[in-house]
């Protein structure tokens, strides 16, 4: 019969409650850490489509084939369209934490520190991940161009201080591709200027559950993300995932034993293999707020 590490646990809950030692010692397992704040949430994968790879298969991502069409003379030729699909092929990269705990720590602390520098080790990893997003989204966001229907100049990446209408401009330089954007990106530094905006525009969440993902509330019909990775002065849009890019997980989150026993430390390597890449230039914008 196989060990059941579940029913095993809980039998010595129930062995544990019946006597006052043991219920001390639950108590005092069940006291949580200060912490300066919440333990970090992922918001790359809620911004990319994630695809996880099976062993063996390439890591390929195809574009779509553009071309137009053209209304030609009556009894004229149909003139010859050549379509040329562009292939993506990426290469994956290792994101990495060690973690090492002294075997005294785990005798002295009064919470289970085991499982706490597990979780956060999770979490750096997952705000080392937003990192290369942030990076590739900042990058991508300036290469191309629309026209300004109204004055007819060229129109990229919107520069100047929080305004509705710089806001609008951002959501335009996305939605004049029938990209509908869906996400807006930003440091708690801009979210503040959110906050001040009057009447029905924002429509902020309440719910503590959301609001711990960093997901704030909808601003004509994006949904509002605030991280602590992004750049203070710059706000970022992005159009929905099928019209952005994709993060291909190679190897999702794994762990291996790594102790230093000659130290007395217990230890992990949490590890990941993902690549990234916005394959539609056009599928995101940047703003740099001034002062």
């Amino acid at each position: 019969m196989a060990f059941n590490v579940e029913a095993q646990r809980a039998y010595e809950l129930q062995r544990d409650l019946k006597s006052p030692s043991g219920r001390y010692e639950v108590g005092q397992t069940m006291l949580e850490p200060f912490r300066e704040g919440r333990d970090y949430v992922a918001m790359g994968r809620k911004v990319f489509a994630v695809d996880h790879v099976q062993p063996g298969a390439p890591m390929w991502y195809d574009k779509d084939p553009q071309f137009a069409a053209k209304t030609i003379a009556k009894l004229g030729g149909a003139p010859r369209v050549e379509i040329k699909g562009d292939r993506v092929e990426l290469v994956p990269f290792p994101i990495a934490v060690l973690v090492r705990i002294p075997v005294i720590e785990v005798a002295t602390r009064r919470f289970d520190i085991l499982n706490r520098e597990q979780v956060r080790a999770r979490a750096e990893m997952a705000a080392q991940e937003d990192v290369e997003v942030l990076s590739l989204l900042n990058t991508e966001a300036g290469l191309h161009t629309v026209a300004d229907p109204v004055t007819g100049k060229s129109v990229g990446t919107v520069t100047g201080t929080f305004t509705l209408a710089n806001m609008a401009q951002l959501y335009a330089n996305i939605e004049s591709n029938d990209a509908p954007v869906e996400n807006v990106i930003m440091h708690a530094q801009q979210y503040r200027n959110i906050r001040t905006l009057a009447g029905e525009t924002f429509d902020p969440v309440t719910r503590r559950e959301l609001l711990k993902t960093g997901y704030m509330g909808d601003l004509w019909g994006a949904a509002v993300r605030i991280t602590r990775k992004a750049a203070t002065n710059r706000i970022l849009a992005c159009a929905s995932p099928e019209f952005l890019g994709v993060i291909s997980v190679r190897i999702d989150l794994d762990q291996m034993d790594s102790p230093q026993g000659e130290l007395l430390q217990y230890g992990w390597v949490f590890y990941e293999y993902v690549g990234m890449a916005q394959l539609t230039a056009v599928g995101s914008g940047k703003w740099t707020v001034t002062t």
